[in-house]
């Protein structure tokens, strides 16, 4: 009862019962062990609504779906359920709760049995999560909320017990518990510090108070105690032992970038199941046994469980993967779905995704996904074994495989465990065909428990429950239930399949209809495909001529989306003729229903809407179902629809998140629309291709996906053709935003190139504002490279453009940018004049953001000139801006701006929490220049606080970089860079220092990162 709901007898579980109420009833009984409810209180509590007649009923009903659950043949009445015609209870001597053994430990730890720290440790451990969670009665909530604040306290008692008792890293694990089972109660994470500063850790007791110190601030406005103060300046004070070795490049990739949550050990990343999982005993074994060998021995680098689509390889790798976990695994375990992938070029970038990298910038100057993740993985501490669990390889076979073999030979700790139809034929690789489940044998005296234990039939059973939880193997239909799975032969998705339709058909009637599509497939052998299993695609056409003609009809529609879909789009694609749906959206609502009920297509909710999905052996069976005709209409309504959504997402101030994160989830549908555009014969399909890629502009290169939206622009550009008229639809901002994905990536020649031929476009066109806007980006490329000259001319152009066609925010934009040239020549008072017309105009039509990046250009401008005070003061005004209207580019240049001034003013602490912050915006949003510049403010830090050798280390990476992406220093800074350089040289001596910035010419941004942090965490910042 305790975080989730269930009974269990020996091997039996039940979850489900016949209504909510049903298992509430159930519930309610058992927390009252041992007491007697007379009927009419039950009925009272809940069915207060109902006539007494109908809530007598409902409480018989339920009453006797319970017994058929909880005592099954070989109980007798009243050994679990005990009921007349006046009282209920449950038999006390049948159960016992996790609430009981929970509260008897605690009554034993406050009375001092055993030795305090054990004895609340039990007590806690006891305790597996809130009292029956999706439950809300008022008794519930009560008692909920009394079992919380009791483990809470159990936990405080359980922490003190542990470090009075000299256990202080042991205390460590239940503090972590504390400390996120209460967030807002300072006290709990100050216990935290603490016994990190016991054991020796500062820095990782900082770490937290740093954590503490922001949720307290955001989330309750309050800035901690003087006591939790005083508490992280002794933190601070504490000066580790030695210094860690710097990080040295893992050949033969290069190095990695960091990621979210890198200093702490992974936990097994894979899918968590909604539903048991049965047999498969002989194939977890073998699994297990292999990845995790008893002899401690290396295993299998490549580990491929092999079979028939609906065989269960998804379940039994997760099984095997979740079993095998951490400890086989210490160094990571990741699943990877591929089910939507249809191109094997982008196996690194699924992979990468996995893995929760960053999208680097790539590009010309940037790195191939597979190199980060190989990077990435050779970078993790120790060596330790790692696993990717590469699921649904099939449909990329043949051109993954390679990139497989390439993973494994650069990355010597990784295993791949990889479900697929076929071996993918590489050395090393060791299959493991995966056989259907086992069956029944045919004995009709087989005894009920027994049979009830056979795999396939413990699966029927579960998946009948599902949707009738009072179903049961009976007498009467043992026989039938056995044939069945014999029939189906042991296949896990068609047992499933056909299991669904328990609510309203007998074993026996669903084995009369099975037999139906059998004897149809057997005539239609010659067109089945090898590796299609007949009971399997039997029971899916079985299931679908189940259907009406109109949920037939969906049902194949729905094939056409890739990675799932949603209501609207459901609607929008697989509806009516027309493009929609001729049934009101509660009918179609309805209709996804009961699909799902049917078990051919399934549904999560998502960060906005529920979004329903197939897998992939259900969406090839589906999509077969549709003619060559049906086919291509389908195809076209589904990138109509998705083109027109895209256009319409309003990406402009604080709606533009939320827009992002819908393109997130229907990437895989946008890429289909984008394929489907580039198919011969589709008549203006490219230059729908072109308006779509267009619509996702800023979310290609605010979101990272620099390198993708390139490739996208690339391929439908060659599909346009080099000679395509300029008065293409879509082709003038089609060149502008590949250009301004080139210059985002510091890939500034492919940008001049495409910028120029979007100029002659908008040239030939007359469209002025796509004139004035390939100027301006072609300016600020030629900025990014120091051409200050031809940055001004092209800016020049720009603006007159802008004032031409009255377009005010266009021309506060270049304003703003010519502001930029003036500051970075020295020219100051011609920058101040210019950004302030510019964030005059910002204010006058109200555009917040507008208003936000001037502040940060005059913050920029008055630091420069060493006026600290008033540069904080604009940084801090653009920054809630910035937060106010979520840009995050904006927000990391201003942190990065803060921690500058923050620097010079000897704020050092300041200086840390602000950088730190710009650098996780800069890895999140993949913008390599941000990350120079980051760098560079990261490596001022070092050098002011004295990390004198890290500092020239980071000089010689970030020259590097620069001559790299050809984005030199500005020249206003080149004299304080000088400066910098001779302090560093002088304070070294000539040798030291050259060998220390030669050492950093040789690592990447990514690995002198992580130089810096480590001696900025060696003098506590």
């Amino acid at each position: 009862m305790l975080g989730r709901f269930v009974v269990r007898h020996g091997s039996r579980e039940i979850v489900r019962f016949r209504t909510q109420k049903t298992g509430a009833l159930l519930a309610c009984l058992a927390r009252h062990r041992g007491r007697s409810h007379a009927r009419d209180a039950l009925i009272e509590r809940f069915w207060p609504d109902s006539d007494l007649k109908a809530a007598r009923s409902n409480l018989s009903v339920a009453l006797n779906a319970l017994r058929r659950q909880l005592e099954p043949p070989g109980f007798a009445a009243g050994d679990v359920l005990v009921a007349d015609h006046a009282r209920v209870s449950l038999n006390p001597a049948a159960f016992t709760t996790d609430i009981e053994e929970f509260e008897g430990a605690l009554h034993a730890a406050e009375a001092g049995v055993g030795a305090p720290a054990a004895a609340w440790a039990v007590a806690v451990d006891l305790y597996g999560g809130d009292l029956l969670p999706g439950l809300y009665d008022d008794w519930v909530l009560a008692e909920r909320d009394r079992l919380r604040d009791a483990w809470v306290a159990a936990l405080r008692q359980a922490v003190r017990a542990l470090s009075e008792g000299g256990e202080p890293e042991r205390a460590l694990g239940y503090a972590h518990r504390l400390a996120q089972a209460d967030p807002f109660e300072e006290a709990s994470h100050l216990a935290l510090v603490r016994l990190y500063l016991e054991v020796g850790r500062p820095q990782d007791g900082l770490r937290h108070y740093r954590e503490m110190e922001r949720l307290l601030r955001e989330e309750l406005r309050v800035e901690p105690s003087e006591t939790a103060r005083a508490l992280a300046a002794r933190l601070r004070a504490v000066r580790p032992a030695s210094r860690p070795p710097v990080p040295a490049a893992p050949p033969p990739s290069a190095p990695a970038p960091e990621g979210r949550d890198r200093k702490t050990r992974p936990r097994p990343d894979v899918p968590q199941p909604f539903n048991r999982f049965f047999g498969r005993a002989e194939e977890i074994a073998h699994l297990t046994g292999l990845l995790a060998p008893p002899d401690a021995g290396p295993p299998p680098r490549l580990v491929p469980p092999t079979g028939p689509g609906g065989a269960g390889k998804t379940r039994l790798a997760v099984e095997v993967a979740t079993r095998a976990g951490v400890e086989a695994f210490p160094g990571g375990l990741w699943f990877v779905p591929l089910s939507a992938l249809d191109d094997p070029l982008r196996l690194g970038e699924a992979i990468r995704d996995a893995l929760d990298l960053p999208r680097s910038a790539g590009g010309s100057n940037g790195r191939p996904a597979l190199d980060e993740v190989a990077a990435f993985l050779n970078a993790l501490p120790g060596g330790a074994a790692l696993l990717l669990i590469l699921d649904n390889f099939e449909q990329i076979a043949a051109g993954g495989a390679p990139v497989v073999w390439t993973l494994l030979s650069r990355v010597p700790a990784l295993c791949c465990l990889v479900t697929s139809r076929r071996p993918l034929s590489l050395p090393g690789e060791h299959d493991v065909p995966m056989p259907p489940l086992p069956t029944p044998d045919e004995r009709p005296d087989t005894p009920l428990d027994v049979l009830a234990a056979v795999p396939s039939v413990a699966l029927f059973v579960d998946r009948a429950q599902a949707v009738r939880p009072e179903f049961q193997i009976t007498p009467r239909n043992a026989a039938e239930v056995a044939a069945l799975c014999r029939e189906l032969e042991g296949i896990p998705l068609a047992i499933e399949l056909v299991a669904a339709r328990a609510r309203m058909l007998t074993p026996a009637q669903m084995r009369a209809r099975l037999a139906e599509r059998f004897d149809l497939l057997s005539s239609r052998r010659a067109a089945d495909r090898a590796d299609r299993h007949g009971s399997l695609w039997a029971a899916l056409d079985w299931s679908y001529h189940l259907l009406s003609p109109g949920l037939r009809r969906l049902f194949a529609h729905l094939s056409v989306f890739r990675g799932g879909w949603t209501l609207e789009a459901a609607a929008g694609v697989a509806g009516g003729e027309d493009g929609g749906t001729s049934d009101p959206a509660d009918a179609l609502a309805d209709s996804l229903a009961l699909l799902r009920a049917h078990s051919l297509i399934h549904a999560a909710e998502s960060s906005e809407a529920i979004r329903f999905g197939m897998l992939e052996t259900v969406r090839a069976f589906a999509a077969e179902q549709l003619t060559s005709e049906e086919g291509a209409e389908v195809a076209r309504r589904h990138a109509v629809y998705f083109r027109e959504w895209a256009a319409s997402a309003d990406l402009t101030g604080p709606a533009r998140n939320p827009w992002f994160q819908r393109f997130e989830e229907e990437f895989d549908n946008l890429r289909a629309v984008l394929t489907w555009s580039l198919r011969p014969g589709e008549g203006d399909a490219v230059v729908d291709g072109l308006r779509t890629a267009v619509a996702l502009g800023s979310f290609w290169w605010l979101r990272g996906h620099h390198s993708e939206g390139r490739r996208w622009f690339a391929r439908l550009l060659e599909a346009a053709g080099d000679a395509a008229p300029p008065e293409t639809p879509g082709l003038g901002r089609s060149l502008r935003v590949a250009g301004t994905l080139a210059y985002f990536q510091g890939d500034y020649d492919a940008a001049r190139s495409l910028l120029e031929r979007c100029l002659a476009v908008a040239e030939a066109v007359g469209d002025e504002p796509l004139r004035g806007a390939a100027h301006e980006t072609l300016g600020s490329a030629a900025y990014r490279q120091g051409d200050y000259a031809r940055a001004r001319a092209h800016y020049d152009l720009a603006l007159a453009c802008a004032r031409a066609q009255g377009n005010a925010a266009n021309t506060a934009s270049v304003l703003g940018n010519l502001a930029n040239v003036a500051q970075s020549t020295g020219d100051f008072d011609t920058s101040r004049a210019l950004n302030e017309e510019s964030l005059a105009i910002w204010r006058a039509r109200g555009e917040r953001n507008g208003e936000a990046r001037t502040l940060h250009n005059l913050a920029h401008l008055v630091q420069s000139q060493g006026r600290f005070a008033e540069a904080r003061a604009y940084y801090e005004q653009g920054l809630a801006i910035h937060r106010e209207v979520e840009d995050r580019f904006g927000m990391g240049n201003t942190l990065r701006g803060l921690a500058e001034v923050a620097i010079a003013q000897g704020d050092f602490a300041a200086a840390g929490a602000h950088v730190r912050e710009s650098l996780a915006l800069a890895r999140e949003l993949a913008a390599r220049p941000s990350l120079v510049e980051v760098v560079r403010t990261l490596a001022d830090l070092a050098r002011a606080a004295g990390a004198l050798e890290a500092a020239a280390q980071a000089a010689g990476a970030l020259e590097r970089a620069r001559e790299e992406m050809h984005y030199p220093l500005p020249p206003v800074d080149r004299e304080t860079y000088a400066r910098e350089q001779a302090f560093l040289r002088d304070s070294l001596g000539e040798a030291a220092f050259a060998a220390s910035k030669a050492e950093g010419g040789g690592l990447s941004l990514e690995q002198i990162v992580v130089l810096l942090e480590r001696a900025l965490e060696e003098r506590s910042l």
